[in-house]
């Protein structure tokens, strides 16, 4: 990770993600430099795809966030709007 992460540390979405492409890299290159079927090949295309997988749930999480984030946007300014009218 970017930064120790303890209890008390949240760690963004989009940090996360950061790491998860970071590994993901990592694990490539470990890949293309060893024999397919070499145990080290097989470490690094298991790495990859989780840290693939990962990163796909942690894109939902972070398109699940921007769409709250709208809607509640939306929210406020509805709430804004009707006291622009009651203070007129």
């Amino acid at each position: 990770m970017s930064r120790p992460q303890t209890p008390f540390t949240p760690i963004s979405p989009e940090a996360r993600l950061r790491d998860v492409e970071r590994t993901l890299r990592d694990a490539q290159g470990l890949a293309a430099g060893r024999a397919p079927g070499s145990p080290d090949f097989r470490l690094a295309a298991a790495q990859a795809i989780r840290a693939a997988q990962e990163a796909e749930a942690l894109r939902t999480h972070l398109r699940a966030i921007d769409a709250r984030a709208s809607a509640l946007a939306a929210e406020a300014g509805k709430i804004v709007a009707l006291n622009e009218g009651r203070a007129a």
